[in-house]
């Protein structure tokens, strides 16, 4: 009975792993069934903490799954009972709560709650600044959450320097190679836009590698969109016509990940 309840732990971290994997390959469907496979493992392993922290996880991958799906009611419900299930365990001020809130805050600025979203993005950051063993680079991703939030209540001023907060940040913990550095500097580009500042957002741009080089081929996607927007701002219509023309091939490569910028492409055309 023992070997079979030591079996079962490690097929939870084994499927843990593969499902890792799976999202990093944007396996849904895969992503899905593995996480019901480790679920209906969870009542063999006796350590009760082991069990809810494995419990605590999976369902967290359940958040995000939703999320991927669209179904962003559910993806809050999930978060929001995952939020209560830990502070019942650790506490409100605990660091592992500061999860909750950054995937409610993903998930409210997903359902257009923009305000709501900020106000988990800043409990985010408050805890995370109150744990001063909490690695730094996470405060990038909570300032992120924070300028996505503020740019959909429209105060662009909020969204510029929370960007930029976490531009530097992220420059400094994380490298400029990394996701977080590169799509808070797309954040901070289209909110220098529709600011009016379109040569600080220029030149917010000129710091993204190329498209092709981005760590995210959609954050390459959305800097050419950006691209396009100054041109037809400032009514460079030969530019914008040649950056349409790339975006055409690029979405066509990169396939059905990036249909919400050929709508924006659409839209802006």
């Amino acid at each position: 009975a023992q070997a079979g309840r030591d079996e079962a732990g490690s097929h939870i971290t084994a499927l843990m792993l593969a499902i890792e994997q799976a999202r990093f390959e944007q396996d849904l469907d895969l992503s899905a069934r593995l996480i019901d496979v480790a679920l209906a493992r969870l009542p063999e392993i006796d350590d009760p903490d082991a069990r809810r922290d494995n419990s605590l996880q999976l369902k967290t991958y359940q958040l995000t799954l939703a999320n991927a799906h669209g179904d962003y009611p559910k993806a809050l419900a999930i978060g929001q009972a995952l939020l209560r299930e830990r502070i019942a365990a650790f506490g409100e001020t605990d660091v592992r709560v500061a999860v909750d809130w950054y995937n409610i805050g993903v998930t409210l600025s997903l359902l257009e709650r923009h305000v709501e979203a900020g106000d988990a993005a800043q409990r985010t950051l408050d805890i995370l600044k109150a744990n001063p063993t909490s690695p730094e680079s996470r405060q990038a991703l909570a300032q992120l959450s924070l300028c996505v939030a503020y740019f959909g209540t429209g105060s662009l001023t909020a969204a510029r320097e929370a960007a930029a907060s976490s531009v530097e940040i992220a420059a400094r913990t994380l490298g400029v190679e990394n996701w977080v550095y590169q799509v808070a500097l797309s954040c901070a580009a289209r909110a220098a836009i529709h600011s009016g500042d379109l040569a600080a957002a220029g030149a917010v741009l000129d710091q993204l590698p190329p498209p092709d080089k981005t760590a995210d081929p959609s954050t390459g996607l959305q800097a050419k969109m950006l691209r396009a927007e100054i041109a037809w701002r400032q009514g460079r219509y030969a530019e914008l016509e040649q950056t349409m023309t790339e975006l055409r091939a690029m979405t066509v490569t990169q396939g059905a990940r990036t249909a919400q910028v050929i709508l924006m492409r659409d839209a802006l055309e």
